[in-house]
């Protein structure tokens, strides 16, 4: 019942999110993922950036033979691409919000696996939502909570060969 609850107000999120970028980060964010998917290409755009704006070219991108090319990480653009293309930029809001299910999920797992107490993994998780940005940036398109939910999943996969996939709990 956790998961559905978390699913509808991570839908109900997304339904009141805006589809404009609030911040240049989240710009260029969008531009990476919307150059994946419609051109297959890490650039964002040719003559070296924004036009009309160096500044701009010089903090956020890299010339790279004449293409501005997003000083971000690109794994965000090839991850992001399907589902802007799917569904546009709520599409990227959406990817963050069922980000943060799985990261909450994912502690909790792993808080099972190294502690085997289902109190103690539900205290994490409410440590989680409750004591960090997650809420935050679940709402925003900025790829930090997709880096915590795989980062929680490289850690939950190898503690789950580590510790097996069943432990005794309390």
């Amino acid at each position: 019942i956790w998961f559905l609850i978390a699913l509808v107000v991570a839908i109900a999120g997304v339904a009141a999110s805006t589809s404009n970028a609030l911040l240049i980060d989240e710009v260029i964010y969008i531009d990476m993922a919307r150059a994946m998917a419609e051109q297959g290409a890490f650039a964002i755009a040719g003559d070296g950036g924004v036009e009309g704006s160096p500044a701009l070219t010089k903090q956020l991108t890299l010339d790279v033979d004449g293409l501005a090319i997003p000083q971000y990480p690109s794994g965000y653009a090839v991850i992001a691409a399907p589902v802007y293309a799917l569904f546009g930029v709520r599409g990227l809001v959406l990817l963050n919000a069922l980000s943060a299910i799985v990261a909450r999920f994912l502690t909790h797992r792993i808080a099972v696996l190294l502690y085997r107490d289902r109190a103690l993994a539900t205290l994490a998780v409410a440590f989680l939502a409750s004591a960090s940005f997650l809420s935050a940036y679940a709402f925003a398109i900025w790829p930090h909570v997709l880096s915590l939910a795989l980062l929680l999943a490289g850690v939950e996969r190898l503690l789950h060969g580590t510790n097996g996939p069943s432990p005794d709990l309390k």
